[in-house]
């Protein structure tokens, strides 16, 4: 960019952050940084997911490259949820719950067995872990 008298005059065509094409600017609002939201998205990819073993990004005016990214992992590799706050584990809890009361684990009746086992555990767990017992958190109530 050079300025003239105060004037911005842009001496490069601009171009697209992920795949270099010349972009079309409509003269009114913000000056676009991508072809097409495809564009966008994919840069987005790039820059969360990194471009590659060398390391470098499709940033709006980096190179383009030909990286091809890894998918983001699936719901069934990431993982149960973890939580690490007395809180975060309460809205685990509570998801459970509105699960049971109308979504797929409800119904999976064969299942509830599983469930229960596992909510006792944590009962005898949280009995031992609170001073005094779940009767003294109950009597606090």
């Amino acid at each position: 960019m050079t300025k003239l008298r105060g004037v911005e005059t842009r001496t490069e065509e601009p171009r697209c952050g992920h795949c270099r094409a010349l972009l079309v600017y409509a003269g009114t609002g913000r000056r676009p940084r991508y072809c097409s939201a495809s564009c966008r998205t994919r840069a987005w990819e790039a820059r969360r997911y990194g471009a590659g073993a060398g390391g470098a990004t499709n940033r709006p005016g980096a190179e383009a490259t030909d990286t091809v990214l890894p998918p983001p992992p699936a719901p069934e590799t990431a993982g149960p949820a973890v939580a690490t706050t007395a809180r975060q584990w309460a809205v685990l809890l509570d998801t459970l719950a509105v699960e049971l009361v109308g979504g797929p684990v409800g119904r999976a009746h064969y299942d509830h067995r599983h469930l229960h086992a596992a909510l006792l555990r944590v009962w005898g767990a949280l009995d031992a872990a609170h001073p005094g017992g779940l009767d003294a958190l109950e009597r606090r109530r």
